[in-house]
């Protein structure tokens, strides 16, 4: 298992879209104050349109400050209005990494998207990308999903993540995020790394 995982992580990390990937979405995923700029600094450079989370009212929800706050980041950063989405995520009050994928997976398929950049802190993205791989197998698996960090912020520093509950360093947060991952394997929500490996392996 620690292998896997640490195999795992390095594809996440070795798995930066290429130029042609860029021609439907980017979509960060929802984050917390303490982490937000480090996907919107993020996106605002890389091309195509940009979907972002929202529970229907623009507003807040789950530790996340709502896309009407996340649009009006992104245009301070210089994105244009005219190149942001919205992402509907149901049953907002329980929304969580895991309904955000099949959220998007959902609305990729519907849209028949063929390429889809995912964008997390680097503490997040692992669990990103495998709740991603995991919701896009069961429906989508035509889908090619990529993997781009967000910007670079201090391990070090204290800070609040997942629906503004978990707490501590984002070394303590991604130390965490790993034993989710192996949590949420063990209940079925998420793939094994060996279908997670061949789907890359595929892509």
């Amino acid at each position: 298992m620690k292998h896997e995982l640490a195999l795992f992580v390095a594809r996440v990390f070795d798995c930066l879209p290429p130029p042609q990937a860029f021609v439907s979405v980017v979509y960060p995923f929802g984050q917390t104050m303490d982490n937000e700029i480090s996907v919107i600094q993020r996106v605002s450079y890389l091309p195509g349109f940009i979907m972002i989370p929202d529970n229907g009212s623009g507003t807040e929800f789950c530790g996340y400050l709502g896309a009407d706050h996340w649009t009006d980041l992104l245009v301070e950063n210089g994105v244009s209005r005219a190149a942001i989405q919205k992402l509907f995520i149901p049953a907002a009050t329980n929304s969580n990494t895991f309904v955000e994928a099949v959220a998007l997976v959902k609305k990729a398929k519907e849209e028949h998207w063929k390429n889809c950049t995912v964008v997390a802190p680097s503490f997040h993205l692992p669990r990103v990308f495998l709740s991603m791989i995991s919701a896009a197998l069961r429906s989508y698996p035509e889908l090619k999903i990529w993997a781009y960090p967000g910007v670079s912020q201090s391990w070090s520093e204290n800070v609040v993540h997942s629906q503004g509950i978990t707490r501590g360093t984002r070394s303590e947060i991604m130390l965490g995020e790993f034993e989710r991952i192996e949590r949420y394997q063990e209940k079925g929500d998420l793939v094994s790394f060996g279908d997670a490996f061949q789907y890359l392996d595929q892509r």
